[in-house]
């Protein structure tokens, strides 16, 4: 090859590289997907639970938002979100997303708060919770539901609305006291929901026998509550 040839075969290789390397930088991240390669989960897995009835797993994803926040599933495991009135003049209506399992919007409870005000995630009876904002827990105990039943109770200051509050009924077992910083979906709040027994509204939606369900609730506390009849602990 003389002088001229090989000085135009010096870009033309160089060129060449070039667009190999563009190419490979800008192969997209599911390039790989058809040759097995794990895709970003962006829907929750149907599967089975050992009763037979059909259950989903959540892969940390958000089932619902308020107008400043996303609620992530607070299980892992869920069968079924039931939406209904909070007693809670304050909590915000949660919006389902598509990322949610399978949520219902329950019948009017006679209550001042909005349809959707309130969530009850029903879970396997040994499923641990999970918290479904990162923030940080300014209550947490128990209390007497209908004055009457053992049950416990977590409250969270979310990062993303700090004058806001996350509110967590139904658990048993805390994991969690005031002050402790949790995390969206993987710091464990309680053991597992608590069992009652007594029939919920949401029981009406799941398979039989019923599961236990965790209530969550994204509460304004600046709006002024006012009693629902029915409802509220001692």
């Amino acid at each position: 090859m003389n002088h001229r040839r090989a000085a135009l075969a010096r870009p033309i290789r160089t060129a060449a590289v070039a667009l190999l390397v563009l190419l490979v930088v800008a192969q997209p991240v599911s390039a790989g997907w058809d040759r097995g390669w794990s895709a970003p989960t962006s829907q929750p897995s149907q599967t089975v639970a050992a009763d037979g009835r059909t259950v989903w797993l959540t892969h940390q994803l958000p089932f619902a938002e308020t107008p400043r926040l996303r609620l992530l599933h607070p299980a892992a495991v869920v069968e079924h979100v039931g939406l209904h009135q909070s007693n809670h003049e304050g909590a915000r209506d949660q919006l389902p997303l598509d990322s949610a399992v399978p949520w219902t919007e329950m019948p009017s409870r006679g209550r001042l708060s909005g349809p959707r005000s309130a969530a009850d995630v029903v879970v396997p009876p040994d499923e641990p919770i999970l918290s479904p904002v990162t923030g940080t827990v300014i209550r947490a105990g128990g209390y007497r539901l209908y004055c009457v039943h053992d049950d416990s109770f977590v409250v969270i200051s979310p990062d993303a609305a700090p004058d806001w509050e996350v509110k967590l009924l139904h658990i048993s077992g805390l994991h969690v006291e005031v002050g402790s910083r949790v995390l969206a979906g993987s710091t464990q709040l309680a053991d597992h929901a608590t069992s009652f027994p007594f029939r919920s509204q949401v029981d009406d939606m799941t398979a039989e026998p019923s599961w236990p369900h965790t209530h969550v609730e994204v509460v304004d506390p600046s709006i002024e509550n006012v009693g629902n009849p029915g409802s509220g602990g001692c």
